[in-house]
């Protein structure tokens, strides 16, 4: 073949991340491309005009007014954020798993919260409206050292209630009745003292989080109440 004939395509340019984005553009390095701190949107085709564009269209108003060490600032508060994040997927996520296996043994039985649960310490007042909620009917000893549950049981207890109340705190503060919360946040806390203490501090350190941004202050503040000191 008349090599004049062949048409030779230039090599494809690739792209790849340029750390200063985080700072211009609130961007960081994601598994499948450019990450955005801000809202969690990626862009895949990682090009400076892409990433440029996401951000002056969706949060230049909002920050280009942020500079120097607040900018500095702002950048390491966003990215603190998605590892919180992510570390209450991972949490939720190892939860499921581990319900997922002792469902078969979990209590079929439950009992209607129409009246006040034993021991209700704590409690806000009116806290028999919850009607429509399924708790246990007594609260755990948690000076006794048996309420320390282990892994197998945690996981039978987590599967006895929705999965909504002990995955998510911020899925668990969307009951509409406002003293939903004490049970609730009962049920968190029976969760965090039935971990490994690793997976307890975790958990606490993430609805501590939850709380200080005051996303579900009146859930976690009513979590810790029945919480002992540590």
């Amino acid at each position: 073949m008349d090599p004049a004939g062949v048409t030779y395509l230039p090599p494809r340019r690739t792209y790849s991340f340029n750390a200063q984005w985080e700072h211009d553009f609130l961007f960081v390095q994601g598994t499948s491309g450019a990450l955005c701190l801000v809202c969690g949107t990626v862009v895949t085709s990682v090009r400076k005009f892409n990433v440029e564009r996401h951000y002056k269209s969706a949060h230049a108003k909002e920050y280009a007014a942020v500079t120097g060490d607040d900018r500095v600032n702002l950048v390491n508060m966003l990215k603190e954020d998605l590892t919180h994040q992510q570390q209450e997927v991972d949490l939720a996520a190892s939860l499921e798993a581990a319900s997922s296996v002792a469902g078969a043994g979990a209590p079929a039985a439950s009992h209607s919260a129409s009246a006040p649960p034993a021991g209700g310490e704590g409690l806000p007042n009116g806290a028999s409206k919850r009607a429509k909620l399924h708790v246990k009917s007594e609260p755990p000893d948690f000076e006794a050292e048996d309420a320390v549950l282990d892994a197998s049981a945690a996981a039978a207890v987590a599967a006895s209630y929705p999965a909504a109340a002990v995955y998510s705190p911020g899925a668990a503060c969307l009951a509409p009745d406002d003293d939903e919360f004490a049970v609730v946040g009962r049920r968190l806390a029976f969760q965090l003292r039935a971990m490994r203490e690793d997976q307890r501090l975790l958990a606490e350190k993430i609805i501590g989080d939850v709380m200080y941004y005051g996303r579900v202050g009146r859930l976690t503040e009513t979590c810790f109440q029945f919480l002992p000191p540590t």
